[in-house]
């Protein structure tokens, strides 16, 4: 049973997967759709030597794939690897948040939004600019010229 789980770089891990079964007869798992990989990952974590396991069972695919495939699994089997299987779910599930909430790029203040848009002809709409953004530039309140007021477009 192994302690961590690894990575099997693309293609590799969606290379299909030839068992030998009863009576010598062979058969071929496809591991590029999620049903085809449920069945592979299912048979190599019952049958599957090290090297098989090493060469085909991808560690992101297997977590992503536990919720369908544990119950495949007899339920000794699945109980020595969910602990594994959940730790690393979990924290790669910490890891994407803190990098995502860490890389949210601050809102621009009114400020800063009007200083951009000030050098565009009055009524000029940026989706010409920025090919569908969200933002319309509309035309100056008569008591104050010069600013620019930004209002959220009904169109997305």
């Amino acid at each position: 049973m192994p302690d961590r789980l690894w990575n099997v770089a693309p293609p590799a891990c969606f290379a299909p997967l030839t068992i030998q079964q009863a009576a010598r007869s062979r058969r071929t798992l496809g591991l590029l759709n999620r049903e085809g990989r449920l069945d592979a990952y299912a048979w190599l974590l019952q049958h599957g030597n090290e090297e098989q396991l090493l060469t085909h069972l991808d560690g992101a695919l297997l977590v992503d794939a536990w919720p369908e495939g544990a119950p495949r699994l007899p339920s000794d089997l699945r109980s020595h690897w969910q602990p594994l299987a959940l730790t690393v779910g979990k924290g790669w599930l910490d890891g994407e948040r803190a990098s995502t909430q860490d890389a949210r790029p601050k809102p621009a203040s009114r400020q800063a939004r009007e200083r951009a848009f000030s050098g565009w002809p009055i009524g000029a709409s940026p989706r010409t600019r920025f090919g569908g953004c969200c933002a319309v530039v509309t035309q100056p309140k008569a008591n104050n010229r010069d600013r620019i007021n930004l209002q959220q477009s009904s169109h997305s």
